[in-house]
């Protein structure tokens, strides 16, 4: 009945905006542990062996969920969206690379306001691609959240001040939003390139699995260039930790895009921020400023605003 579908629809709906909000927890967490590993292992952190090493647990959770769940690894070759699946596997190495780099020049909420402003590509690209509507209220929201991202941003100069690292600040702001900048392209298309084969049944355990081995490749070819590891064990236990936090987050957002457009996904990424300045604040005892609060207000406000009355697809 009508009825029927409308309250499975709302359920999905509800369903939907959770694994969503878990998602970016899960996600937000992963940067707050980068940072972590950063403060921990200041001169052996790097970028390469860091991803080398999460690549691993990404291939073994993988396996493991594939194993529990007992839904069957598809082939490569007979995934007939190519296309959208090497971009799903590949182009997130050099996402994570370019924003794991950004955190090295930025304060973790910082980067992660940066990354926040990814919804703006993925609109585009979910309207083009996958032909989802264009909601005006999403695009008054994403202005909203931006201005509280901006509010946050104009934080970084005084948070370089406090830390007495006044004589690199400019180069760190520019280095450090260059790589966000890029960061932001390369999420946009795997978060489009993920939900088109959410759409098309590619099961998570397969995309993370090659997701993992794409990765393992690419940081074995960089490592054999640079030749440049740290085995110390404290650092290779919480890379490979790591790995746990990425994979929640992706197995979430993929039961978020089964049940709703990618448009009302992305509009949760910017929860990610708010995470990640209360992470930062409780446990690395960062700055937080009194615009880093209007910011906070104003990206908030708005998402519990979107959750309470939450537009209805027709």
């Amino acid at each position: 009945s009508v009825s029927a579908f409308l309250l499975n629809r709302s359920s999905d709906l509800r369903l939907g905006m959770i694994c969503s909000i878990i998602s970016n927890f899960f996600i937000a967490f992963g940067t707050f542990w980068t940072k972590i590993v950063q403060i921990n292992y200041p001169n052996d952190f790097k970028t390469i062996q860091f991803l080398f090493l999460r690549s691993i647990s990404i291939i073994f959770f993988a396996l493991f969920h594939t194993y529990i769940t007992k839904v069957p690894l598809l082939n490569p070759m007979t995934i007939k969206l190519k296309l959208w699946f090497f971009i799903r596997t590949n182009v997130n190495f050099f996402g994570v690379c370019s924003f794991t780099l950004c955190l090295w020049y930025l304060r973790s909420s910082t980067a992660q306001i940066i990354f926040s402003l990814s919804p703006i590509i993925v609109f585009i690209l979910s309207h083009f691609f996958l032909k989802e509507k264009l909601y005006f209220r999403y695009a008054v929201g994403t202005i909203i959240c931006i201005t509280g991202s901006i509010f946050i941003i104009s934080n970084e100069q005084k948070s370089k001040e406090i830390a007495s690292e006044k004589n690199k600040d400019f180069n760190d702001i520019l280095i450090g939003t260059t790589l966000g900048v890029i960061n932001i392209f390369c999420v946009a298309s795997v978060m489009t390139a993920n939900k088109v084969l959410v759409n098309n049944k590619i099961p998570i355990g397969t995309q993370m699995l090659y997701v993992g081995i794409s990765t393992f490749f690419y940081s074995v070819i960089f490592t054999i260039i640079f030749r440049d590891v740290c085995l110390k064990l404290g650092f290779l236990i919480l890379c490979l930790f790591h790995g746990f936090f990425f994979y929640l987050g992706n197995f979430f957002a993929n039961e978020a895009y089964k049940r709703i457009e990618i448009s009302r996904v992305i509009i949760f990424s910017y929860l990610q921020t708010i995470f990640v300045i209360i992470l930062s604040l409780l446990f690395l005892k960062e700055p937080i400023f009194g615009t880093d609060i209007l910011g906070f207000c104003l990206i908030l406000g708005y998402l519990v605003y979107n959750t309470l009355n939450p537009l209805e697809k027709k």
